[in-house]
């Protein structure tokens, strides 16, 4: 995974498919309605290992979703089945890499064109 210092964003590939992550708000408040948990105690449990394989799925889903092109499609299913297909073993390291594009999106954060601050 390859992180973009200035934006936060990353890129993935899962299968033969590549993803450009990209923490927005937007992104930060579905994930956190998707799981019904906070963004600091969700990154609290990725840290500790302590994840569902539902947590990976919609993390990259909702970061993948607002780092798609135009007309490219994302598709949540998708990316749990390609998560699954790398097996329990890379689930590790995709949710330490997650972590650190959540730590991204916390401390400098990626700012929406035209999008309110949450402050």
């Amino acid at each position: 995974m390859d992180i973009t210092k200035t934006r936060g964003e990353a890129s993935i590939t899962l299968g033969s498919r590549a993803f450009k992550l990209r923490p927005t708000f937007t992104a930060l408040e579905r994930i956190e309605e998707s799981l019904g948990i906070g963004i600091l105690d969700l990154c609290a449990r990725l840290r500790r290992l302590d994840f569902r394989f539902k947590d990976l799925s919609y993390i990259a889903y909702h970061f993948a979703l607002e780092g798609a092109g135009p007309g490219e499609r994302v598709d949540r299913q998708e990316i749990g089945r390609l998560l699954m297909e790398d097996g329990l073993e890379q689930m590790m390291v995709y949710a330490v890499e997650l972590v650190k594009v959540l730590n991204s999106a916390l401390s400098a954060g990626s700012k929406e064109a035209g999008a309110a601050s949450p402050n």
